[in-house]
């Protein structure tokens, strides 16, 4: 442990453990940090946390399209799917349709058969 590191939050301590404790952590209330460490972090084990906690497709598809690992990009791809697929079966249309727009730049073909199963 550095010095720094007494003075920055933890989930940007240099100690990996301490970070993902960090993150464990967070509440939904803490979106905007969840995403940042998801996108950010060095160690893929506490992106992969962050990217489990966020509820938000959009952001979760934006993380697949630049994440390096491909591990990591198919997790965040699969949640972004499932989050739409509850919107694009749902009775509100606008929202259905938003979901599907994102579920088609997506490119998952197995969550667009999906939707057409639930249908």
């Amino acid at each position: 442990m550095g010095i720094a590191d007494l003075f920055r939050p933890k989930y940007r301590h240099s100690d990996v453990r301490v970070r993902t404790e960090a993150v464990r952590a967070l509440t939904a209330e803490d979106a905007a940090i969840l995403i940042q460490i998801a996108r950010t972090d060095r160690d893929a084990g506490v992106r992969r946390l962050a990217i489990e906690r966020i509820i938000t497709a959009d952001v979760l598809a934006e993380i697949a399209a630049a994440e390096p690992e491909r591990s990591l990009r198919d997790l965040a791809g699969e949640r972004a799917a499932q989050l739409w697929l509850s919107h694009a079966c749902g009775v509100d249309a606008d929202a259905a349709g938003t979901a599907l727009a994102g579920m088609i730049k997506l490119g998952d073909p197995h969550a667009l058969v999906d939707v057409v199963v639930r249908a």
